[in-house]
């Protein structure tokens, strides 16, 4: 139902099975939800498919948010590919904040959320902090760097001047 809603097409449109399901799916559906168990601290992992006929199409945090809101759950998602194990974490209440998301290298299938920005509910042994990466993303300028210029002669004669 939450996908009908948020995607705004007909519950027979819509189709919601286990990964590992084959036999019982609606392969009409134009909205799909496979799921998956996981083990440690993330407890399902969904995988949400619309096809292009779908005209309305919310943005992945339109969506986490929607979900998280109406299973009254933290939903996590990418947050930037240049960091993989941080994500977002979409709140109950509306809100947002980053967590790190590790997996462990012994091949376990079980996540493990390590530190997040704010407090997730459900998660109240969670440490948190500030991320270094949520400061590295930010794509700012540095307006007097950005505007030095060498003009004429070399630094050691004098020559540098600031625009």
């Amino acid at each position: 139902m939450i996908l009908a809603e948020v995607f705004r097409v007909a519950l027979e449109q819509t189709d919601v099975s286990a990964d590992s399901e084959w036999e019982d799916r609606n392969w009409d559906a134009v909205v799909t939800c496979e799921y998956e168990r996981l083990q440690g601290d993330l407890d399902w992992s969904f995988s949400i498919y619309a096809a292009n006929e779908v005209e309305l199409r919310p943005t992945e945090a339109e969506l986490a948010s929607s979900v998280a809101q109406r299973l009254s759950a933290p939903v996590f998602t990418s947050w930037d590919g240049r960091f993989p194990w941080v994500r977002r974490a979409a709140l109950p209440d509306g809100s947002f904040t980053l967590a790190r998301v590790l997996q462990p290298e012994d091949d376990s299938p079980a996540y493990v959320i390590d530190a997040a920005e704010s407090r997730i509910p459900g998660l109240p042994n969670v440490p948190v902090m500030q991320f270094p990466e949520s400061v590295h993303a930010c794509d700012s300028h540095t307006p007097i760097t950005d505007s030095m210029r060498c003009t004429g002669a070399s630094p050691s004669d004098g020559g540098l001047t600031l625009n």
